[in-house]
């Protein structure tokens, strides 16, 4: 059996918008955060070259190296809310805005008044993502919701090397992927008295190494590498159907989808064969890529 690996880029849609500073700069990054959610613009490098108490300082440049997150495109600028000049960098695909980042150097808004600004527009932030050791001043992932609508808000309070607050808001309910030295920091069990496992003990290519070997293990057995043995590893769509993988080099004529998710890091799976045996295994990632 062959067992084939390639990166991809899945572009998620990050709208964001500004309306008109508050009283208080706590209530007016909680009515931006609404907005974000319910405006509807289209997530496009123009669109956000019109946002209001936006100045940008540089035009959308491809970068020589894309980031760690998998965006090979940014402009940098600054915004202004409740008064607070912040630093703004947005970044994605060539045709989308992927994730705009804010950062406050002034005197910090503060997590806890935001979060409570944001219960007060009506957005009722859910802590998803949280350092093992509760206080450790690590990242907080909230997701948000305004009726049908859904956000991830990451905060970021200052630290070493860190001036100010960072902020990086995006529509949609999917955390971002952990950079490989982040998986056994934080967790994602993070509610009242929750024990708080680390999401995973190995970074996403030692999972992926595994992945590899079990595989491999199985595919040496006596037997055929059937298609159910698949479910023993990942989460399988439907049955095995004919299929024209052509397009990847690929002759065999049957084929069935699935997904797995390797410390914060998806994949979705494409195994191919016969009617009675898996031939090739592809695993995917939408995102950064892994060392070797």
């Amino acid at each position: 059996m062959t067992i084939r690996t390639a990166a991809v880029t899945i572009a998620a849609l990050a709208t964001p918008i500004l309306v008109r500073a508050q009283a208080k700069p706590d209530e007016a990054f909680a009515a931006f955060a609404k907005a974000y959610l319910t405006a509807g613009l289209p997530a496009s490098w123009d669109a956000i070259g019109k946002l209001p108490n936006f100045k940008w300082t540089s035009p959308t440049t491809e970068l020589k190296n894309c980031l760690s997150n998998g965006d090979c495109f940014a402009r940098q600028g600054a915004a202004t809310i409740g008064g607070k000049t912040l630093a703004v960098a947005a970044t994605g695909a060539r045709t989308m805005v992927i994730n705009l980042l804010l950062r406050n150097t002034s005197a910090p808004f503060g997590e806890d008044a935001v979060l409570a600004a944001l219960k007060g527009a009506g957005l009722s932030p859910e802590l998803a993502r949280c350092p093992i050791r509760a206080g450790a001043g690590g990242t907080n992932w909230y997701r948000l919701k305004a009726g049908e609508q859904a956000a991830v808000l990451s905060i970021q309070p200052a630290g070493p090397g860190r001036p100010g607050e960072g902020f990086v808001i995006s529509q949609g309910d999917r955390l971002p992927a952990l950079q490989p030295n982040q998986v056994a920091n934080y967790s994602e069990q993070c509610g009242a008295g929750a024990e708080r496992k680390a999401v995973s003990n190995l970074k996403p290519h030692e999972h992926l190494a595994q992945v590899v070997v079990t595989l491999l293990t199985q595919a040496a057995g006596p037997a055929p590498f059937d298609w159910k043995a698949l479910a023993t590893t990942f989460k399988m769509n439907g049955e095995p159907r004919p299929m024209d993988n052509s397009v990847r080099g690929d002759k065999n004529p049957v084929a069935q989808t699935g997904s797995v998710t390797l410390a914060s890091r998806e994949f979705s799976v494409l195994a191919t064969g016969t009617t009675t045996e898996v031939k090739s295994v592809f695993l995917e990632e939408g995102g950064p890529g892994h060392p070797r």
